[in-house]
C-alpha cells in the first residue's frame, strides 16, 4: 500500500500550521512592544507638581531636597523625592550619617525676578520627575527662554542655586516661573535653598550679557 500522498499532505499540513504559529506570536510581540514603548528622556521640573510638555508624562510628583545650607559637607545636588516613598527602617543613633533636608524657595519682594510667582517665600519647594516620550535628548540652556531652532522646548524658568556665601556648596537648577510649594506651610525651616542668580560682569562677558540681572534658562528636548 501506497503512503506517500499521505506524508505528503501531513507534512505540508505542519509547516502550514507552523507558519501561522510563528506569524501569529511574531504579531503579538510586535503588539507588545508597540504598547510598552516608552522610550524617551527624562528630566525633573524644579518648582511644579506636574509635567505639562507635549507629549510628556509624570513619572511622579515630589517634594525638593538636598543638604542644609550652612552644613560644609552637605551634599551639592537638589534632588526630587517621591511623595510616595517606600517603608524605611530607622538607623542606630550616631553622627557618622549625611543629612537631607526639604528645600525652600527664598524669593521675596525684595529679591523676586521679574515673571516669578510671588507669595513663594520660606515655602517648600515642589518638583516632578518627567518623561518626554518618543525623544533622544534633553538640555538645560542658561541664559535663554526659546530653544534653538529644532528642540521642543519642555519648560522655561528662573536660573536659581543656593546663596553665594554659604557653607554649603550648590548646583544650578532652572526653577519654572510658575513655581508652586508642596504645601500652604510658610515657616522659615531653611534645609537646601533657592536663591536666584544674579550675572556679574567681568569674567562675564557684557555684552552679550548685561551687570546685576537674572539668567532665564529653559529645558528643551529633542
Amino acid at each position: 500500500m501506497d503512503y506517500t500522498p499521505v506524508f505528503i499532505n501531513t507534512y505540508a499540513m505542519v509547516v502550514v500550521l507552523t507558519a501561522v504559529y510563528v506569524y501569529k506570536n511574531e504579531r503579538e510581540m510586535v503588539d507588545i512592544s508597540t504598547r510598552h514603548d516608552v522610550t524617551g528622556v527624562t528630566y525633573i521640573r524644579w518648582g511644579k507638581k506636574l509635567c505639562d510638555g507635549s507629549n510628556t508624562e509624570t513619572i511622579y510628583s515630589g517634594q525638593v531636597g538636598g543638604g542644609h545650607y550652612a552644613h560644609t559637607g552637605a551634599s551639592v545636588n537638589y534632588v526630587c523625592l517621591p511623595n510616595d516613598p517606600d517603608v524605611a527602617q530607622p538607623l542606630k543613633p550616631h553622627c557618622d550619617y549625611d543629612l537631607i533636608y526639604g528645600a525652600e524657595y527664598q524669593i521675596g519682594a525684595y529679591n523676586q525676578p521679574q515673571g516669578m510667582r510671588s507669595g513663594i517665600e520660606n515655602r517648600d519647594a515642589a518638583c516632578a520627575a518627567c518623561l518626554a516620550k518618543g525623544k533622544t535628548a534633553s538640555i538645560i540652556i542658561p541664559g535663554r527662554e526659546t530653544c534653538y531652532k529644532g528642540w521642543t522646548k519642555e519648560y522655561s524658568g528662573i536660573l536659581m542655586a543656593g546663596k553665594y556665601d554659604h557653607s554649603a556648596s550648590s548646583e544650578y537648577a532652572c526653577v519654572d516661573n510658575d513655581a508652586e510649594a508642596i504645601s500652604g506651610d510658610s515657616k522659615d525651616e531653611n534645609g537646601i535653598l533657592f536663591y536666584p542668580v544674579k550675572t556679574v560682569c567681568g569674567s562675564l562677558k557684557c555684552p552679550p550679557y548685561k551687570q546685576d540681572t537674572e539668567v532665564l534658562c529653559v529645558v528643551c528636548s529633542k
